[in-house]
């Protein structure tokens, strides 16, 4: 296998520190706001490389932080009169439930930074004693000259034209603060990864995730006060992923093209948003149009169109998982896989091969989708066309029978205008 390294900006072959074992660190959300279809974007390409990595066997241990404190934060909280705990705490909880409905996995460590102040502050001390963090005026600050390398994502450039970052920020009068030898204040952002990756994960571990927005100057920063207080970079691959834009243009409330994943979710059902992200490569941008989305969405359709599986048959074929696993090991090339499971389904149309079928859907659920149910793509399609015309005639009791036998089959609706979505519950 081999991963692109941001770091290195080469493609290097994967090796873990531990034989079998991979450890991850991502950084997460910070929760001023609920999360919008930006953030899907990242979970969903992170969801496929830990669960690619998994198939592969590989004992993970993945860390993904909350940031619960934060001037955006604090402003939010501000405007609606709420205290950053509460509000963090409702965001939390909001946005757990959109990455359940999206069926992301979870990680084992969820970690948020003002329960790791303790750590964040030894880290800051030891800085300080080395001689690469100073105090001024109850802020402490990075000095960027005590690490030389400072820049390595970037191409080289003068220090005098960086600026020093801040570790501990004083509070402002009326912002909540926290106690700490330099006085009420708060974590910087930066070093919140850095104590909080340690502390699960240890000094080194294998990747650090992350979008690529934050290459520069977090990830730098990271790597600067990690190096100068444990002596090494902290992860050995650093993967970044595409940004999101809407319509051609980045995401923003300003341009009224915000959309959060609950309302993209009341439109869409989760598979169809994991087919729509599937089919960009996780290092590069991802363009988000209706038109984009709707045929995507038709795509994926007509893909697992019917397909069902056949436990009756032995076997897969073998020759098709050996194509995905290339081009999986080949960087996570999941827009590769794409196209060869589209190629497979042209195969199957012409065969109705149960082998191949079954092995199509082994991708997929490998991917997350999930087909858990003993009924048909077709055969659930035809049974919402006739409930659709029984609501037409008024024959609402055998429209209500078809949706509990659906049910009966761990097939679940969501009725949305005109339109019926369905998604599978276990």
């Amino acid at each position: 296998m081999k991963i692109h390294n941001t770091l290195t900006k080469t493609r290097e072959v994967f090796q873990t520190l531990v034989p079998g074992k991979v450890t991850i660190y991502m950084c997460g959300i910070t929760v001023y706001n609920l999360c919008h279809l930006g953030h899907a974007r990242t979970q969903m390409a992170a969801d496929f490389i830990v669960r690619y990595l998994a198939y592969q066997k590989y004992d993970i241990t993945w860390v993904r932080n909350i940031t619960d404190i934060d001037d955006k934060i604090i402003q939010a909280a501000s405007k609606l009169q709420l205290d950053i705990h509460t509000l963090s705490s409702q965001m939390i909880t909001a946005m757990q439930k959109d990455f359940k409905a999206l069926g992301l996995l979870e990680p084992e460590h969820q970690p948020r930074a003002t329960e790791y102040l303790p750590e964040m502050i030894a880290m800051i001390k030891e800085l300080i004693n080395k001689g690469n963090a100073y105090v001024h005026e109850g802020s402490v600050w990075f000095n960027i000259a005590s690490y030389p390398e400072y820049g390595c994502f970037r191409h080289p450039t003068s220090k005098s034209s960086e600026a020093d970052f801040v570790l501990w920020k004083k509070a402002k009068p009326e912002e909540p603060s926290y106690p700490s030898p330099w006085g009420a204040g708060r974590p910087g952002w930066h070093i919140e990864c850095s104590a909080m990756s340690k502390a699960f994960l240890g000094e080194r571990f294998d990747i650090h995730l992350g979008g690529k927005d934050l290459i520069f100057p977090h990830h730098e920063n990271e790597i600067a006060q990690s190096f100068n207080c444990h002596g090494c970079i902290p992860a050995r691959y650093w993967m970044h992923i595409g940004l999101l834009q809407i319509e051609g243009r980045k995401m923003s409330k300003s341009l009224n093209n915000f959309i959060d994943i609950k309302s993209l979710l009341s439109v869409y059902s989760a598979q169809d948003i994991r087919f729509f992200f599937l089919q960009t490569h996780y290092r590069h941008d991802a363009t988000y149009t209706t038109e984009h989305m709707e045929s995507s969405a038709t795509a994926f359709k007509n893909l697992v169109h019917s397909l069902r599986r056949h436990p009756e048959v032995i076997g897969i074929d073998n020759s098709v998982i050996q194509a995905f696993e290339l081009h999986m090991n080949d960087d996570f090339n999941t827009p590769e896989v794409c196209a060869l499971l589209f190629r497979c389904k042209k195969l199957w149309n012409s065969t109705n091969c149960s082998i191949l079928g079954n092995t199509i859907l082994l991708i997929l659920e490998t991917l997350g989708f999930n087909f858990e149910t003993n009924l048909s793509i077709k055969e659930i399609e035809e049974l919402i066309f006739e409930r659709a015309n029984c609501k037409l005639e008024g024959n609402f009791s055998r429209a209500d029978e078809i949706r509990g036998h659906l049910a009966h089959h761990d097939v679940f609706l969501s009725d949305v205008g005109s339109k019926t979505h369905w998604y599978i519950k276990k």
